[in-house]
């Protein structure tokens, strides 16, 4: 996990790399549950052509992606934490296919995502 000089001793950057480091794992486990908890009751996730706002539209989202991508087997390239913010790198490889490169930008408050952004090409 990046962060900038200094930032061990910013709680929020912490709290945010803590965030980011839980929500890794709960996606690789595949664990729904676990993914939508992360996420504040009126969050928004934006990935190009779509919006989903609130637990119950990113659940749907996230189911969608785990049947979508039997098998799906993410590797983080880099996390970046500066306070609230967040920004994750990766690849992934799945039965259906490989995600060559996505970037996911994460905004925490309160310990849960209020907002996401996604991309990703296949």
């Amino acid at each position: 996990m990046t962060a900038p000089a200094g930032a061990s001793a910013d709680p929020v950057t912490a709290a945010t790399a803590a965030l980011m480091a839980r929500n890794e794992a709960d996606f690789a486990r595949g664990d729904l549950d676990a993914i939508v908890a992360n996420y504040a009751a009126d969050a928004v996730l934006v990935r190009p052509g779509k919006v989903y706002r609130g637990r119950d539209e990113i659940r749907t989202l996230f189911a969608e992606i785990f049947s979508h991508f039997a098998g799906l087997t993410p590797q983080s390239n880099t996390i970046t934490v500066a306070g609230r913010l967040a920004l994750l790198t990766w690849t992934a490889t799945s039965a259906g296919g490989r995600v060559v490169q996505g970037i996911d930008s994460f905004v925490v408050e309160d310990g849960q995502i209020v907002a996401q952004s996604y991309v990703g090409a296949l």
